[in-house]
């Protein structure tokens, strides 16, 4: 465990390497198949065309390591890639943008209250933000326990009081003692984490966001800022709507890391880590989280033009975000997003394949054929692009023989001589009316007319 004291950019790999863990989710799928690649792991369900018997864009049927790999981000230089490990392994429910919201705008007007009547002797900093509130429906709170969201899903009781004015901010690393009080699985002697990424869970998170350097304190939460509905399968086992208590101790606060001044390789390892939480939420079907994750990460460092291996980089982040929106069945963004990959890497097989498998179910089979013959001119030796493209091929062709189909009969129908016999009485009945608002029109005008010569 480093210290607080390490440089921001030596600090950034070595911390992550120090609690950097990704978990999957447990669980079976019956009838599906789940494919790993360095980024992402996917459930894959096999979807064939009835034409072509062919595999679909999304994945099923690689039938080899050199076919995943067109799904993978293994081109990219990593540097000295970080060991996934416990960083990525705590979960939770709504998104972290919402309930840091909903946490700074509640304690902040609880706070204030307190401090009008005296309550506290100390002060609390909080964000100015407004609430979001998700209308849960309230629980009691035990006499002596600080309600820190107002609604009782998350409580605290400070035991031991910290440093006045000395707080972590988001972005910070923090270092943390937890005991888990309830099942004793969940327990860590000393735990370094970067705040504000969702990088544990939201109730370490928000409280920790409240502590005093040097503070410890119980917390007592719902499932909800906890494991969530899934719980966890692997270290730690948690059952799923599991409600958690612990002890947390604040045990220092470090820096901020300076993204701008790391070297490619301490930038990719921090970077690598985000990639490892966001997977993890992705494998959980939290495609949201995931997407908040890979966002934050996008957000650290300017993309230079000419700077090649952070363009790389990023670019497999927008293909992550992708899947992501494509699995939230977003096919416009999932395609807007795989086409800002490849415009930071043109060369991107993996974003052509989730620009392609967009376009395919958006029935515009064309531009996905067009999209796969640009992989297959990067790649030209993958068998699996080449039978994406012939799959796609008697798609296209099936939709133009349809249209010229329709077509035909719309042509045909034009043809019919019931049709003309209709086309030719409307004729003459539209002929008959303006020959009768003409008469009806010259004879007003000759009573007018006769009217004026006899005034």
């Amino acid at each position: 465990m480093e210290g607080a004291s390490t440089t921001p950019s030596a600090e950034a790999a070595a911390r992550a390497e120090s609690s950097s863990k990704s978990s999957t989710s447990g669980g079976s799928n019956d009838g599906l198949r789940m494919i790993e690649h360095d980024d992402m792991v996917e459930v894959w369900n096999k979807r064939m065309a009835v034409s072509s018997g062919e595999p679909s864009l999304d994945g099923s049927g690689l039938a080899s390591e050199d076919e995943r790999a067109a799904f993978s981000d293994s081109e990219v230089h990593r540097g000295d890639v970080v060991p996934e490990e416990n960083i990525a392994k705590q979960v939770k429910g709504p998104s972290s943008d919402a309930l840091e919201t909903e946490c700074a705008a509640e304690t902040k007007a609880r706070t204030e209250g307190q401090q009008a009547s005296g309550d506290h002797g100390h002060d609390h900093h909080h964000h100015e933000e407004t609430s979001s509130s998700d209308h849960v429906e309230p629980k009691p709170v035990e006499e002596g326990w600080e309600d820190v969201l107002g609604s009782g899903h998350l409580t605290r009781q400070i035991i031991t009081e910290g440093e006045i004015d000395k707080k972590p901010r988001k972005g910070q690393y923090v270092t943390v003692k937890i005991e888990d009080t309830l099942t004793g699985v969940d327990s860590h002697e000393e735990f370094t984490f970067i705040l504000g990424f969702g990088m544990v869970i939201d109730a370490w998170e928000m409280v920790v966001l409240l502590m005093q350097e040097g503070e410890k304190c119980r917390i007592r939460s719902s499932s909800r800022f906890a494991y969530g509905e899934y719980g966890s399968r692997e270290d730690p086992v948690v059952e799923p709507n599991q409600d958690m208590e612990y002890t947390i101790e604040l045990l220092s606060i470090g820096d901020s890391p300076t993204y701008m001044n790391m070297s490619f390789d301490e930038f990719a390892a921090f970077v690598n880590v985000l990639k490892a939480r966001g997977k993890y939420y992705f494998n959980r079907e939290e495609y949201d989280k995931a997407i908040y994750v890979y966002k934050r990460a996008m957000e650290l460092r300017d993309i230079e033009e000419g700077d090649v291996p952070i363009r790389k980089l990023f670019s497999t982040i927008r293909s992550n975000i992708a899947m992501c929106y494509a699995k939230m069945g977003d096919l416009r963004t999932a395609k807007e997003e795989a086409e800002a990959a490849l415009e930071l890497d043109p060369c991107n097989v993996k974003a052509m394949l989730k620009r392609a498998q967009a376009l395919e179910k958006m029935n515009e089979f064309e531009d996905a054929v067009d999209q796969l013959k640009e992989a297959l001119a990067v790649e030209p030796d993958s068998p699996h692009i080449t039978r994406e493209l012939n799959r796609l091929k008697v798609l296209l062709r099936e939709q133009r023989a349809a249209e010229r189909e329709l077509y035909k009969r719309m042509m045909a129908g034009l043809d019919d001589p019931s049709v003309r016999r209709n086309r030719r009485m409307s004729f003459q009945m539209r002929y008959l009316m303006l020959s009768f608002f003409v008469v009806m029109f010259a004879m007003f005008f000759h009573f007018l007319f006769k009217m004026f010569r006899e005034g």
